[in-house]
């Protein structure tokens, strides 16, 4: 058709007049209308005529509210604008009138998926898989989404259900050992990675997992030997093997030898802030405060807002008794990014302590253990606090506590001996 071709020609380059002016014709002449309506909305789009658009796709709704194409293209300007709210609400309202077409879910199913509408995205597939009840990658991919939103009993039960219909696939093995994992059942968990291993060998993080769960077991020198063999069966992730083979090391209090690996990573990657929190935690953890101390403060310094940074050299500061005034602000600063944390707030209240301003510390303690879980830790500065404001049967209250949780603690025991 020749006023297609003039359309196309003109578009491509990029004269928007002339091309308007044809798709606009090949409009006028009202067979497949909405074909070149779609075309030239697709053509604003390319040049960044957003609202050009819109109006376009607006249109072929107020003509027909039902339409498919219409709505997905307004949808999907919405996205491009950042208008997550609009575009959320256009796909919801797609799916709730296709609720019965699998095509059309399927296709929209993504979409709330890049939106971060998981729970959405999670209604949408389920449906696909009653529609299509033996259609495994929808059930595969419903089980992953579960998983992703912490719903992990209902994502094994789905991934059981796979796992009896095809058996080779090492991701849902992986999976279900994750899951058996966090759930502490290590035992489970290793046979789980091991059946993924059985059917693909060079999953990193299926090694990885599985050297980390045996030494969960106590199986220390199966652990190192599993990630001696990760090393070789999958040596193009080897950087990811060794960061967590430190992260192992360090858990066995092989602080020293943590420390190499860490370093080992950096040298190829020396900018990976994550590597360098691992390598000065273990640093400080093994007794090298200054090495520890030279590390934060360059992690700090590539991420002047690093929450976790500033917390953990500001607390090794008062820890030690010192730079108080710098570790104050420091951490002050990481509870001015995260108000609520339990971490920070105990590491704010020990800065208050050991500048000698007990009832403020007090009162950040408070804060402290009404936010946290049950932490040693935090029942000890609380009954360090109450000593030094001499309410010493709170003190004693507190550190009883603390050793409930930290049954071998010496430092706590001696505390209660006085």
């Amino acid at each position: 058709m020749p006023t297609h071709f003039l359309a196309i020609y003109y578009s491509n380059k990029g004269d928007l007049k002339k091309a308007e002016r044809y798709f606009q014709r090949l409009i006028n002449m009202g067979k497949d209308s909405d074909k070149w309506r779609i075309e030239l909305a697709s053509f604003y789009i390319q040049t960044g005529k957003l609202e050009k658009a819109i109006k376009i796709y607006q249109e072929m709704i107020n003509r027909d509210s039902s339409n498919i194409r219409g709505l997905l293209g307004l949808a999907a300007v919405r996205e491009m604008q950042k208008d997550t709210i609009g575009a959320d609400s256009l796909y919801k309202m797609i799916v709730f009138k296709n609720w019965n077409s699998a095509q059309i879910l399927t296709l929209i199913s993504q979409s709330f998926i890049r939106l971060n509408d998981i729970p959405m995205a999670i209604k949408v597939t389920k449906r696909i898989t009653e529609l299509f009840p033996d259609d495994y990658l929808t059930k595969r991919r419903y089980a992953l989404l579960l998983f992703s939103n912490g719903d992990y009993n209902s994502a094994d039960s789905v991934m059981a259900q796979l796992t009896e219909s095809i058996i080779d696939d090492p991701v849902i093995y992986y999976y279900r050992g994750r899951i058996a994992q966090m759930n502490n059942d290590f035992a489970r968990a290793e046979s789980m990675y091991v059946y993924s291993l059985a059917i693909n060998d060079t999953l990193s993080e299926v090694w990885v997992n599985l050297a980390l769960t045996r030494a969960e077991l106590g199986h220390t020198d199966d652990a190192r030997a599993t990630f001696d063999s990760a090393m070789v069966k999958c040596s193009s992730d080897s950087l990811n093997i060794l960061f967590f083979y430190g992260v192992f090391l360090s858990r066995q209090e092989n602080y020293l030898q943590a420390c190499d690996y860490y370093k080992r990573v950096l040298l190829a990657d020396p900018e990976n802030t994550d590597v360098m929190f691992n390598l000065g935690a273990a640093y400080e953890r093994g007794g090298f405060f200054d090495d520890a101390e030279k590390i934060f403060k360059k992690l700090i310094k590539l991420e002047p807002d690093n929450a976790l940074a500033l917390n953990y050299l500001g607390y090794m500061y008062a820890d030690k008794g010192i730079k108080l005034k710098k570790a104050r602000k420091m951490i002050k600063k990481a509870l001015e990014i995260d108000p609520e944390n339990s971490a920070y707030l105990d590491s704010y209240a020990w800065v208050l302590f050991k500048r000698g301003e007990y009832q403020e510390a007090l009162e950040y303690q408070q804060k402290a253990l009404r936010a946290g879980d049950d932490d040693a830790v935090l029942f000890d500065h609380m009954g360090d606090i109450y000593s030094a404001l001499n309410k010493i049967s709170e003190a004693r209250k507190h550190w009883r506590k603390a050793l409930e949780l930290d049954p071998d603690n010496e430092s706590i025991k001696q505390k209660l001996a006085r």
